[in-house]
């Protein structure tokens, strides 16, 4: 499984925690695409990293995609992903716990 973290400038600054968490918990390939820190250039937006997840997911490059921003309703109202995205994953990942 591979799973993309996208994060964008406001939720930046947690992006190393949320990788460090993936490989703690899961054995899956971790593909950090999005800012790493707030003074990375250019600035991504949930506009941006919405189109990025959309891009990742249809084009098979992932199977599941966290992410998000300061508040997470933006990234959530722009990533336009279908019922099986957000469900075969996730049984995916619980699989990979047994």
């Amino acid at each position: 499984m591979k799973i993309a973290v996208i994060n964008e400038v406001s939720a930046s600054i947690r992006n190393e925690d949320i990788v460090n968490a993936l490989h703690k918990t899961t054995n899956a390939e971790v593909l950090n695409v999005g800012m790493k820190n707030p003074e990375q250039t250019p600035s991504l937006t949930y506009i941006h990293t919405s189109y990025m997840a959309a891009v990742l997911l249809n084009t098979g490059s992932c199977d599941f995609v966290i992410g998000g921003c300061g508040t997470g309703q933006g990234f959530l109202n722009g990533v336009p992903v279908s019922y099986t995205h957000l469900t075969l994953p996730t049984k995916r990942i619980e699989l990979a716990f047994d």
